[in-house]
């Protein structure tokens, strides 16, 4: 089975997304007519099994890299560096954690009133890397910061307050509007 019918199984696969279902059904008449970008995420998640890696590992690559050459496809992948991601003959780009100066341009860029006492907390309970090894983790921080309060004290408690403060963002926008709003 190549991949384009499992892309076609895969958006089809949930029923309450009517796009993607229409989409699987016409995406070979699509991927003749226009160009298309295969986003794939955690590629390192494959089993690391010597069984799963020789065989179903093998076979993947294989129909991944027919299926880009033979439909112009586009790909982005992006994974944790396994042996698995590194034997796709694909250009690789490692993306390394922020260092503190870029750190500090990012707390500056997105709360520049709070930067310095955020900063102060980072270093006081050593939360650099944890917190803060990407952009979206330090806009996420800033995003949940009140001053006066702490920082969260590991990854799982800053995505909870963060998904806590985008939920109370998206009703208070809805209430304003007139709107009403069940979030889940």
């Amino acid at each position: 089975e190549d991949l384009r019918s499992f892309i076609s199984f895969v958006l089809n696969a949930n029923e309450q997304l009517p796009f993607h279902r229409q989409l699987a059904d016409k995406l070979s008449q699509v991927m003749k007519q226009r160009p298309l970008l295969l986003l794939m995420d955690g590629l390192n998640e494959i089993s690391e099994t010597a069984t799963v890696r020789e065989s179903q590992k093998g076979r993947f690559t294989r129909a991944l890299q027919a299926f880009v050459r033979e439909h112009n496809v586009k790909c982005l992948v992006a994974s944790r560096e396994t042996e698995f991601v590194a034997s796709l003959d694909w250009p690789h780009i490692k993306i390394h954690p922020l260092d503190r100066m870029e750190v500090i341009r990012c707390l500056d860029t997105y709360a520049p009133d709070d930067a310095a006492e955020i900063y102060r907390q980072l270093d006081e309970k050593d939360l650099f890397g944890t917190l803060t090894s990407n952009p979206y983790r330090i806009r996420a921080l800033c995003q949940i910061y009140k001053p006066g309060s702490g920082l969260p004290e590991n990854l799982g408690k800053l995505f909870e307050a963060f998904v806590a403060t985008l939920v109370n963002r998206e009703e208070s926008q809805r209430q304003d509007q007139g709107e009403h709003w069940e979030p889940f």
